[in-house]
């Protein structure tokens, strides 16, 4: 590991999220994770503009063809472009960990790990109480009752909404809501938790107490001397967030219970090519998915590792190294 800068990495902890960006792109390796990322998430948002060939027509004389010019990542088991179909699977994922990040699981830790500290001790124990109850059944056992329970209500509720029901069905924005829905419901138990715990070691501290003074509302104390202390863990929580709602989503997909055919996702692309005649005849339908997603998690995780040792003392560098 290359030696960090211990000066930058004291003034970052008392700092903002811009400090945090500048503090990434000065350091060569979270650049090139970055720009894994960029590449990625540039599928996707450039899917909604322009691909090379229709992602849902199907050609069966040109099936299981390799990678050529015409078909860059080549063709699917009935003829479909894969690399416009990555370019839609990316999509999906990176819809589904924005929407999630921005209003679903993060912004829920955060809420319940932070706030019923400050306002009511019975929200603060039915909080810790649920979260509890929920970590203590199977991850996978929990998504399964979800998705059971709450997929007829969500069909016969997007039926009624007329022309953006459909829109979301032909779409598959049907199915990838019905995963957020399910993904921030449990994703919230473990950073919420750590929200907690760093608010009770603050919650007594000097400034705290001098804010109380001042006549500082709970709201006030909250929002301007709590969570810019936090900056580091919401960062952390944000990117780990992001590793399990892909993996999640991936998992359902893969399962045949998360984005339905014909819509393509990682989970599902890898399904249809996951047995020995395929990775013996048609290797490229496994190979350039996983690549491709492969590749997005592993930044993100490499990502927070760096930010770890970025963030951390020089003796926790050393344990880290």
């Amino acid at each position: 590991m290359d030696t960090i800068n211990t000066k930058k990495t004291s003034r970052f902890k008392q700092s903002s999220f811009a400090e945090l960006a500048r503090l990434v792109w000065q350091d060569k390796l979270s650049r090139i994770a970055v720009f894994v990322i960029g590449i990625v998430v540039f599928m996707a948002l450039l899917s909604f503009f322009w691909t090379p060939h229709d992602p849902f027509t199907n050609q069966v004389a040109l099936r299981r063809q390799g990678p050529s010019w015409s078909s860059w990542f080549g063709t699917d088991l009935v003829g479909r472009d894969l690399f416009s179909r990555v370019m839609y699977a990316s999509r999906i994922t990176v819809i589904l960990t924005f929407i999630t990040i921005v209003a679903g699981g993060l912004p829920f830790s955060i809420g319940l790990g932070v706030f019923p500290i400050f306002y009511s001790k019975k929200a603060d124990f039915a909080v810790q109480r649920t979260g509890e109850a929920l970590g203590a059944l199977p991850a996978l056992f929990l998504i399964l009752i979800l998705r059971a329970g709450l997929r007829p209500m969500y069909d016969n509720f997007v039926y009624t909404l007329g022309p953006a029901g459909r829109w979301a069905i032909k779409t598959g924005m049907a199915d990838l809501f019905v995963i957020f829905l399910i993904i921030s419901f449990i994703s919230w138990i473990g950073p919420a938790r750590m929200f907690r715990a760093q608010v009770l070691q603050m919650r007594e501290s000097a400034f705290v107490e001098r804010a109380r003074m001042l006549g500082a509302s709970k709201f006030r104390i909250v929002s301007r001397h709590i969570l810019p202390q936090l900056y580091t863990y919401i960062v952390h929580s944000a990117l780990l967030m992001i590793v399990g709602v892909v993996g999640t989503e991936l998992a359902l997909s893969f399962l045949g219970i998360g984005i339905q055919l014909p819509y393509p996702s990682f989970g599902g692309l890898l399904a249809e090519s996951a047995n020995s005649r395929m990775l013996s005849s048609a290797a490229h339908l496994l190979i350039f998915p996983g690549l491709v997603i492969f590749s997005y998690i592993f930044a993100f995780l490499f990502l927070e590792l760096r930010l770890t040792l970025l963030t951390s003392s020089e003796h926790e560098r050393e344990v880290l190294q």
